[in-house]
């Protein structure tokens, strides 16, 4: 899929989705920006259910973009 989501959340974010990502590579760009720019660093990053919701996407991509998430901060 590719097109712009727009995150009714409070940091009204968006989502982009480019040809050369696949979702769960944008919903964890947008989440490492988050982080970088300080969104969760008075409260946890939302739950799985919540991050799912707010980005219109199943649970698993968001596990998927967690899961990368990680991977690239342990490195």
């Amino acid at each position: 899929m590719i097109g712009r989501f727009h995150i009714a959340h409070s940091t009204e974010a968006e989502l982009d989705i480019q040809p050369s990502q696949s979702l769960h590579e944008s919903v964890r760009e947008e989440l490492r920006r988050r982080i970088a720019s300080g969104a969760y660093s008075l409260s946890p990053i939302p739950s799985t259910a919540m991050l799912s919701e707010e980005f219109g996407v199943s649970s698993i991509t968001v596990k998927r973009a967690l899961r990368g998430l990680f991977k690239r901060t342990e490195n």
